[in-house]
């Protein structure tokens, strides 16, 4: 599926059926496809329509990346709630090391913002937080940024959750500013935008 993206320069990250998109940076590697997370103590936390930054970040793990995004969906129906408790729960996944101490997370920005859902412009809540890491080792950041987006949904028992996060140890770490930029890109897509990529096999 593509569709039009709504930063200049920069690449959608497309669900599956189109019905929503939001934009990463050139350096980043749309993944839609792709569920990742983590899981810790028998907890998961995933996020889907993914995209991904420094791959193979780390020599001894081939699976490494520096930084990622995602959705996911926080219980409830606040969305303020649901933007620090998101944030905080995907930096203690992401930022704490087997058996180790959880990171410190310290919230740099919050405000509202409008995204447009369902054609219509609908509030959303926005958080980001520095993270810094007890124990880096071998594979983790010292530093890390997270970011999150939950959309207030009328009548909605859950609440949409957009997700974005990058080590900030090395000179190409996404800025503050380019993470809001990704986070606030979320949007529908209308079906008019919506094109359909036809694979014709390699003989």
């Amino acid at each position: 599926m593509v569709v039009p993206a709504a930063v200049d320069g920069w690449e959608p990250v497309v669900q599956r059926e189109g019905a929503y998109a939001y934009d990463v940076p050139p350096d980043w590697t749309p993944r839609p496809g792709t569920i990742h997370g983590w899981e810790t103590e028998g907890t998961q936390f995933t996020l889907v329509t993914s995209a991904f930054v420094g791959e193979r970040a780390c020599g001894p793990d081939e699976h490494a990346r520096r930084g990622g995004s995602g959705l996911t969906a926080a219980t409830g129906k606040d969305a303020a709630t649901a933007v620090t408790e998101t944030a905080e729960t995907l930096a203690r996944h992401a930022y704490t090391p087997d058996g180790g101490v959880e990171p410190d997370l310290e919230v740099v920005e919050r405000r509202s913002v409008e995204v447009s859902i369902g054609g219509r412009d609908g509030e959303a809540e926005l958080v980001l937080a520095e993270v810094t890491v007890a124990d880096a080792g071998e594979c983790l950041p010292r530093t890390a940024l997270v970011g999150a987006l939950a959309v207030a949904v009328p009548d909605g028992d859950s609440v949409p959750v957009l997700l974005a996060y990058d080590g900030q140890d090395g000179p190409d770490a996404t800025s503050k500013d380019d993470m809001v930029r990704l986070l606030t890109s979320l949007r529908s897509v209308p079906e008019n935008e919506r094109e359909t990529t036809v694979v014709t096999p390699t003989p």
